[in-house]
């Protein structure tokens, strides 16, 4: 056996399939590397098949805030955060259910909202417009909206500013870079 291991990045590159010839081989012949890259594979499966959790905001925006890098670092951190994500919410979880603590999240009609068609629009009287889309969980987007005053409430992977004006809805995230939270207001 070599006594000189494979470091986390060539584990990973292992368990994702774009490992070299010499670190395949070394994980297939090595009993604690390859128990690391099936550690790394359970992992990846597990993490696959949760269901997905948003982060609570400040976590969302500090990871949103960090530098965009490829290559095994980039891999890493797309492991890494929705574990921390999940790790998060499993604590969460513990603790409203050990303590009986929390406040039930209601899941539809918080505002009374109709659901975003495939196109985008409300099906209501008055059709959303859309003051543009923005990097971050839409929890951290709609919370950073209400802090400027306005009424914002996060549906899913979008969120939508009641009796709000488009243009000042605009304004208020013009510091925001562009992402995929897509901000519809409603007047």
């Amino acid at each position: 056996m070599n006594d000189v291991h494979l470091t986390e990045a060539e584990l990973l590159d292992v368990a994702e399939g774009v490992a070299g010839e010499a670190a395949r081989a070394h994980a297939a012949a090595c009993p604690q590397c390859g128990a690391a890259v099936a550690d790394a594979e359970r992992g990846k499966h597990v993490l696959q098949s949760a269901a997905p959790l948003e982060a609570p905001p400040r976590l969302a925006d500090a990871i949103a805030g960090l530098p965009q890098r490829s290559g095994p670092r980039r891999r890493l951190l797309t492991i890494a955060a929705p574990a921390a994500i999940a790790v998060a919410g499993a604590i969460a979880a513990a603790v409203v259910l050990t303590t009986g603590g929390g406040t039930p999240t209601m899941h539809g009609g918080e505002t009374g909202a109709a659901p975003l068609s495939a196109g985008g629009a409300a099906r209501e009287k008055a059709a959303p417009a859309a003051a543009r889309s923005v990097a971050g969980p839409a929890t951290a987007v709609a919370e950073a909206l209400r802090r400027a005053g306005f009424k914002a409430v996060a549906k899913g992977p979008s969120l939508v500013v009641v009796h709000g004006d488009a243009a000042a809805v605009a304004r208020a995230l013009a510091r925001r870079p562009n992402g995929a939270v897509r901000v519809d207001v409603r007047p």
